[in-house]
């Protein structure tokens, strides 16, 4: 990805980000910190403060986080077999996935295993 791309593409992630947060007080999505930071070794920081429409304290901020050993925030958590389960079709499940983007996905109701796994599928390719 060419310098400019990689901004632009920022610039993007950050205008998506803004226009489907919650409210205006929502932190910025770790994902997002990290792609302003990593501009840091090809732009100046005037540069990317202006483009991203952020504050140079937030730009500090985030260069010092990226700097410093990363802890993994989504350590991957190990679920019981399906087979284990005494789930049945009268049982309702409520789900809610927040993602690093600042999206949300809520399912609720009756959810088979069987969806859980067909969705998770589809969300890994």
């Amino acid at each position: 990805m060419t310098q400019q791309n990689q901004l632009s593409a920022a610039v993007l992630a950050f205008d998506r980000w803004r226009a489907t947060r919650i409210n205006s007080n929502t932190k910025t999505p770790a994902a997002l910190r990290k792609q302003a930071a990593a501009l840091q070794d090809k732009y100046h920081s005037s540069k990317i403060i202006s483009a991203l429409k952020i504050n140079s304290s937030n730009l500090r901020l985030w260069l010092q986080e990226n700097a410093a050993p990363q802890v993994d925030e989504a350590a991957f958590v190990t679920l019981p077999s399906i087979a284990t389960q005494s789930l049945n079709a009268t049982q309702s499940l409520n789900l809610t996935l927040d993602f690093t983007s600042g999206c949300k996905l809520q399912l609720s109701g009756d959810i088979t295993p069987e969806l859980l796994c067909a969705l998770a599928k589809q969300v890994a390719v």
